[in-house]
């Protein structure tokens, strides 16, 4: 769910409210203290081409040191036709 094209932001949080509006620009690191199960967002994307698009993003949790030591994995379910 992280890289340099995807962003995410937490359901309340200013959003886009048409697949067509642009992702915002300026978003910043959401904490992973404040990650949780049943969380819900919007990420963005570049699917195909270099225009990024949308899509529903559901936490469905995080499991501490699975990647080794201080390395986390947020375990996420996308939504929508594309992901």
């Amino acid at each position: 769910m992280a890289g340099a094209q995807d962003s995410a932001q937490p359901t309340g949080a200013p959003q886009a409210e048409a697949a067509g509006s642009p992702p915002p620009s300026s978003v910043g690191v959401f904490p992973l203290s404040q990650v949780h199960r049943g969380l819900r967002g919007t990420a963005w994307t570049v699917f195909e081409g270099t225009v990024p698009e949308p899509m529903d993003v559901e936490i469905l949790g995080v499991l501490r040191g699975e990647r080794g030591p201080g390395r986390d994995l947020i375990l996420a379910r996308l939504h929508g036709t594309k992901p």
